[in-house]
């Protein structure tokens, strides 16, 4: 990918970010869906041009700053002292940055930056939505010898966590009630196995992949021998905070959308078909990505058979029992 393509993936994601913003702030509104939908489809086309990258590096240099900008206003209610402290470790880290861009080593900072950041701006919810709710309890049900998708056995989750409101954050049945039923592959809850065990915020799993997956995309641009192009794909990251608040508040996607990411760029196909094989295995929602990547695989020379293969084993290992 050269800089043109990049400047074109970060446009895309600024443009999929100012729908999520439309959208967050009057999702009833038919003109503002029908904006969202525009915005949206605009974005994915943007993803197959390419864009001149003659001032690119102002667009990294503006969102920095954008995102520099983020810290006060996230944490504008902090104590005057807390407040020049904030203001310092902006300086510090704008400092860093020019120097960065002198010596030419704004990838390096940006993976630094990048983990700091997320840190920073992380308000982690107690459990968040009742998808992780359910995966967290479902864990603990497995834990003592039970089988989690039988509905009796997690029928009285909500009794477990009483802080949790189904009226604001359960999922409801027009017949009336709520979800309390386990929806997803067995590995959406086998990853909370641990969070049992120490008793840890299950937002944490999140967290984790969550920063994983800077660090993986910065080590496979590395070893492509693009890494000059990682801000590019980080920054437009960092300032859409949904991103960040999303794994810290009870959603959980990013750990298959890490999985996948590995799939995509692995190289052997049976790395290919075991990382997919992770991914579906957390949630159903990557089968929507299976036909794409079977012509891709195809259009590239690989195995479309072998790749099945090693997909269905990997899932079937973790929903066996």
């Amino acid at each position: 990918m050269d800089y043109q393509q990049a400047t074109a993936v970060n446009v895309s994601m600024l443009t999929f970010f100012v729908s999520m913003l439309l959208y967050n702030n009057s999702y009833i509104d038919p003109y503002v869906v029908v904006t969202n939908l525009i915005l949206i489809i605009t974005s994915g086309f943007l993803l197959f041009i390419k864009i001149p990258a003659r001032y690119s590096w102002v667009l990294i240099d503006i969102e920095f700053f954008v995102s520099i900008t983020e810290i006060f206003f996230f944490h504008g209610d902090l104590s005057p002292l807390s407040n020049y402290a904030v203001a310092l470790m902006a300086l510090f880290l704008t400092v860093l940055y020019v120097i960065s861009r002198t010596y030419e080593k704004v990838p390096e900072f940006s993976l630094i930056y990048g983990i700091l950041f997320s840190f920073l701006m992380s308000a982690f919810a107690r459990l968040g939505t009742d998808e992780e709710m359910i995966d967290y309890y479902s864990a603990h049900v497995f834990l003592e010898g039970l089988n989690p998708y039988l509905p009796e056995n997690t029928a009285s989750v909500y009794s477990h966590f009483p802080f949790f409101n189904p009226v604001c954050f359960g999922t409801p049945f027009t017949t009336g009630g709520v979800v309390t039923t386990l929806g997803y592959p067995s590995l959406s809850f086998l990853v909370q196995v641990p969070s049992n065990i120490i008793h840890s915020d299950p937002n944490y799993v999140n967290f984790f992949f969550y920063l994983l997956t800077f660090v993986s995309l910065y080590l496979i641009l590395r070893k492509g021998e693009s890494l000059e192009i990682y801000p590019y794909f980080l920054f437009p990251t960092l300032i859409n905070l949904d991103y960040t608040l999303f794994p810290d508040g009870g959603i959980p996607d990013i750990i298959w959308v890490f999985f996948v990411i590995l799939s995509l760029q692995s190289e052997k196909i049976f790395w290919k078909g075991l990382f997919y094989g992770v991914a579906i295995s957390l949630k159903q929602v990557p089968l929507a990505l299976l036909p794409f990547y079977l012509y891709y695989l195809r259009r590239e020379g690989y195995s479309v058979v072998k790749f099945v293969f090693y997909s269905v084993f990997t899932f079937v290992i973790f929903n066996i029992y």
